[in-house]
């Protein structure tokens, strides 16, 4: 991971720590987009969905985060839940 994901990682995980749902969303998509395989973005992206009230979506990108990690927990609890 070069430094500009590290950093923007950090400020996704700032985002979400503060409530800023929609600029955890910008981020973590960013992320993304950069590194589809990132299952912590996936996770933190559905989260941030999740939050928004946008279930389809954050079932979504549970489900692309359980299909990279088929054993994530964060992943399994939150489809449970959705």
């Amino acid at each position: 991971m070069d430094d500009s994901s590290l950093s923007t990682t950090q400020l996704a995980i700032e985002a979400a720590l503060s409530f800023n749902w929609e600029e955890a969303l910008k981020l973590n998509s960013r992320l993304i987009k950069e590194k589809p395989d990132d299952v912590d973005a996936l996770c933190r992206l559905a989260h941030a969905y999740f939050e928004l009230c946008n279930y389809k979506l954050a079932k979504k990108y549970y489900g692309l985060a359980q299909k990279q990690d088929p054993y994530n927990p964060i992943a399994q609890k939150n489809l449970k839940i959705l």
